[in-house]
């Protein structure tokens, strides 16, 4: 996403909801699910179109300036069929365009493009695109991801910081009222 957008907080007694959007894809490189979207954990294996795809771990070797927007992470993926396998590393953009999609090697016909990425739960969601997918198969209108998360007792929290102010300023009150000579 080329703007920065900042959370939805929905603000509760007994906790905060967050609503944050985390990747926006355009309709020209936004796929729709049509069975090829694939949503893998570290060392999960799926096989599709004759081919197995395991996810190994996540790259991050694609950080080409120390500026973490313009960085890239990948997944390694090793691609398995009849004949042998191979890694390939899909890649997504911190920031900016979406990296293409990678061909699948030893003469498979299909792309993989590393749609999102969980590092807290160690997944990725993959989309194979094989000879198969449709032609019609984009999104409409693109694609937005967002990220839903629960902050617990937000509210008691800043009562507890409300509390350490109100206490540090009447205690730097008192202190000056008892540090004034006596008799003036």
């Amino acid at each position: 996403m080329m703007v920065r957008a900042e959370p939805h907080i929905a603000r509760g007694l007994l906790g905060d909801l967050y609503l944050a959007p985390a990747q926006y894809l355009p309709p020209s490189e936004a796929v729709a699910g049509s069975g090829n979207i694939l949503d893998l954990g570290k060392g999960e294996s799926q096989e599709i179109g004759g081919i197995t795809l395991t996810f190994e771990d996540y790259d991050m070797g694609g950080h080409e300036t120390s500026d973490m927007v313009a960085g890239t992470i990948g997944a390694r993926v090793l691609v398995e069929w009849d004949g042998g396998s191979e890694h390939i590393i899909p890649r997504w953009s911190v920031g900016g365009e979406q990296p293409p999609a990678v061909a699948l090697p030893g003469g498979v016909d299909g792309l993989l493009r590393l749609q999102g990425i969980d590092a807290d739960r160690g997944r990725v969601t993959l989309v194979y695109m094989g000879e198969d997918t449709p032609v019609d198969g984009r999104a409409v209108g693109g694609l937005l991801t967002v990220e839903l998360s629960e902050k617990p007792l937000m509210s008691v929290l800043w009562l507890g910081v409300l509390l350490v102010l109100a206490g540090g300023t009447i205690a730097i009150i008192r202190r000056a009222v008892s540090m004034k000579p006596k008799g003036s």
